[in-house]
């Protein structure tokens, strides 16, 4: 079975109503779009929400744990291995990226939320699914904090092919959220 074969079980696990084969197709895309070459970024955007269980914090670890040791177990060489490994990391969008291909990774990952409206707001309502069993309150407060948190950077995509993309329209799109929200 190939590396790629090997994530299709857990990308289709039933509470993944967006962290799944589709957010991993649009990503893809966009990388083709966007002329991103790395074939490490392609590898981590497999890998980087392998694990996922929104009642944890530790997913992108959990998930570049098993990434990489599926990688090792195939041959892969080890430089490629760590590459992809920090690829993984970045994605839980805590440190500023410290080298050009992890502004690459971070742009593509949050590149839905520069997406037209109406895929943003079924972003929205998958996010929410996926939190289902937090109460709509506490739900409500916390995710507030997080769409205000990117909208209040000077930037919210890195790179300028994004920035130019994808910006003015993630920024209409969460003000849209966060004014919503109560």
């Amino acid at each position: 079975m190939d590396l790629f074969d090997r994530c299709l079980p857990h990308l289709q696990e039933p509470h993944r109503a967006y962290h799944n084969l589709t957010h991993i197709q649009e990503m893809l895309a966009l990388m083709k779009e966007a002329r991103i070459a790395e074939h490490e970024i392609e590898f981590a955007i497999w890998g980087h929400d392998l694990i996922y269980d929104p009642r944890r914090n530790d997913n992108e670890e959990k998930s570049a744990e098993l990434f990489t040791s599926w990688m090792r177990e195939l041959g892969y060489p080890s430089n490629i291995v760590h590459q992809v490994e920090r690829l993984i990391l970045v994605t839980k969008h805590g440190d500023e990226p410290q080298y050009p291909i992890e502004s690459h990774m971070l742009d593509l990952d949050l590149s839905i939320l520069g997406q037209p409206r109406e895929r943003f707001l079924e972003y929205n309502e998958q996010i929410r699914k996926e939190y289902q069993h937090v109460p709509k309150l506490v739900y409500t407060v916390k995710r507030k904090q997080i769409l205000l948190g990117f909208y209040s950077r000077k930037r919210i995509y890195i790179t300028d092919y994004f920035y130019e993309r994808f910006e003015r329209q993630a920024k209409e799109n969460l003000w849209y959220a966060i004014s919503r929200l109560f």
